[in-house]
């Protein structure tokens, strides 16, 4: 939920931006294009001299010269390098943008023992949420901190599952190291899903009850440091 929170608001700030750059360019460059199209101007500066050119008549003249307006400039919709760096600032900000999402969206999984140690923490504070009068925001929270425990630690994909689901494949792998605590997290998940869904009002003993399960199943899959486990025989 965070995460996604965080992407929407990084992808609003560099739309907003973005916005920004072109209303701020655009009419920049409108301007600069009338500037380069507007037509020369030219001064006609009186003669000095108080004689003038008649060209000949008669049947010996030759042909009178007619006026030849000059050949105009050719067109470019692009007058300068104006427009193309205003491109590839667009570029630049469109391909940060997709960098950021996709770095925003991969989940780095924890290593094991962080992860158990922030789980520990999570639990602590969620001890503070413990009301019997108000139990949604506390089990929500629980349910969300053991989720995310088995997706760092174990890599499963809890947190995009319902918890029926979730029992379902733990139960039909015999070979998982979750199939020993396969009933501590069955009785744990079903119970925060009674007051997240079913809106059970559950008692404070029932309440400490699930806090215990929580702790009762992080503290047993607590990370062995490689030490002991390279000492033991095989």
């Amino acid at each position: 939920m965070e995460n996604a929170r965080a992407r929407m608001r990084f992808l609003s700030i560099g739309l907003i931006g973005l916005t920004g750059l072109i209303f701020w360019t655009a009419p920049l460059a409108r301007a600069q294009n009338n500037d380069t199209n507007a037509p020369p101007t030219t001064t006609i500066t009186p003669s000095t001299s108080s004689s003038q050119v008649v060209a000949p008549n008669g049947p010996g003249a030759g042909p009178q010269q007619e006026d030849i307006d000059d050949i105009r400039p050719p067109f470019f919709y692009l007058h300068s390098w104006f427009w193309l760096w205003i491109a590839l600032a667009a570029a630049a900000v469109i391909a940060v943008l997709i960098l950021a999402w996709k770095g925003l969206t991969r989940s780095p999984f924890l290593s094991p023992k962080s992860a158990y140690e922030l789980t520990l923490e999570k639990l602590e504070q969620a001890r503070t949420m413990l009301r019997e009068d108000d139990p949604v925001p506390y089990a929500v929270f629980v349910s969300e901190t053991i989720r995310s425990y088995l997706v760092h630690r174990y890599q499963t994909p809890s947190t995009r599952r319902t918890t029926e689901e979730f029992l379902r494949l733990m139960e039909a792998d015999t070979a998982s190291p979750l199939a020993e605590h396969r009933d501590l997290l069955r009785n744990f998940l079903q119970s925060c899903d009674l007051v997240k869904f079913a809106r059970y009002q559950p008692t404070q003993a029932e309440l400490e009850e699930v806090q215990q399960r929580a702790l009762t199943f992080v503290h047993a899959t607590k990370p062995v440091p490689e030490a002991t486990t390279k000492g033991r025989p095989a």
